[in-house]
């Protein structure tokens, strides 16, 4: 991290001249005095309506600073990056673990208010945002640390607890009586992406071979696994230009961004596409340089023909 802010004011008034207002007293103190390690861990932030009843709870990732090198955590670069949808009025101060945005109010009539933004829906729409806090104080004294559930019995439905542990019997028994093959876990993965995060090839390789379906399998996994699983993931289906259907990040930008050279060539040659049109290329262009990432850099420029003015940050 460059210099702690409290001895640099000037990257403070820098980014009060790049968003064109003075930030609100509260989260000026608190950028001055938090570094990387007083905002570590994760936070439980609790919504609530009008009626002060919970309506969501989510877990925030991060809490952006300035002067930090990691694109993660710079409060600067994601500003930049929400700034065709949410103007300069409304400045992202920290992420969940579903992308969606935590931002401070500069408008006049709201100054310093924190409201939060679930980033899929349209900016202009009111459903997409919830009021937190008249401002940054009672935001953050409002957030309690994340405490990592245990993984039971309780915690895990059962076909999870079956591709985790690799209990090829019970999952044969759990589809023989009529389970659904392509089922949802509660974190949103099919059992084919569980099996390989979790490093249970066997199971993956069952589940393959019981025709689970391959849509967005290869876009999830595509920055982890090898060439033998690529290979066997082709056997079964799987489309070298699989995507995301919301962000359009496919296999071949995730396989770059996860460093997986390998993947990328075998991706390519199995005829993935490189559509510079679309915004999730740019998108992916700007998270490695804003990330450092200099293997997928390369990658971008060595194996798929990118020029250094394409590899530029623009928005």
């Amino acid at each position: 991290m460059k210099e702690s802010l409290h001895k640099n004011e000037n990257i403070l008034h820098d980014f009060e001249r790049l968003i064109g207002s003075n930030l609100p007293s509260s989260y000026m103190d608190f950028l001055r005095t938090h570094d990387t390690t007083s905002v570590s861990g994760l936070k439980v932030l609790v919504l609530k309506n009008d009626e002060g009843e919970m309506i969501d709870e989510t877990v925030l990732q991060t809490i952006y600073r300035l002067g930090d090198n990691e694109y993660y955590c710079d409060l600067e670069g994601h500003f930049i990056m929400f700034q065709d949808r949410l103007g300069k009025t409304m400045i992202p101060i920290a992420g969940d673990v579903f992308g969606n945005q935590v931002c401070i109010s500069i408008e006049k009539d709201r100054f310093g208010a924190i409201y939060f933004w679930y980033h899929d829906a349209y900016e202009d729409d009111p459903a997409a945002w919830v009021f937190v806090a008249n401002d940054f104080t009672d935001f953050w004294d409002g957030l309690t640390p994340y405490q990592e559930p245990e993984l039971d019995d309780s915690g895990l439905d059962e076909p999870t607890k079956m591709v985790r542990k690799g209990q090829i019997d019970k999952m044969q028994e759990f589809l023989a009586q009529g389970g659904d093959i392509n089922y949802k876990n509660t974190f949103g993965r099919s059992l084919f992406v569980e099996a390989v995060i979790f490093e249970q090839p066997l199971m993956a390789k069952y589940l393959l071979q019981q025709g689970i379906s391959m849509k967005y399998a290869l876009a999830s996994v595509a920055s982890n696994i090898d060439i033998d699983m690529l290979s066997l993931m082709f056997a079964h289906g799987a489309d070298p230009n699989d995507a995301f259907e919301d962000t359009q990040y496919s296999a071949l930008i995730n396989a770059i961004r996860g460093k997986n050279k390998a993947i990328v060539r075998a991706l390519l040659e199995a005829g993935a596409k490189i559509d510079k049109s679309n915004p999730a290329w740019q998108d992916a262009i700007n998270q490695l340089i804003w990330g450092k990432n200099k293997q997928g850099l390369e990658i971008l420029k060595e194996d798929l023909g990118f020029t250094d003015d394409e590899l530029k940050v623009k928005m």
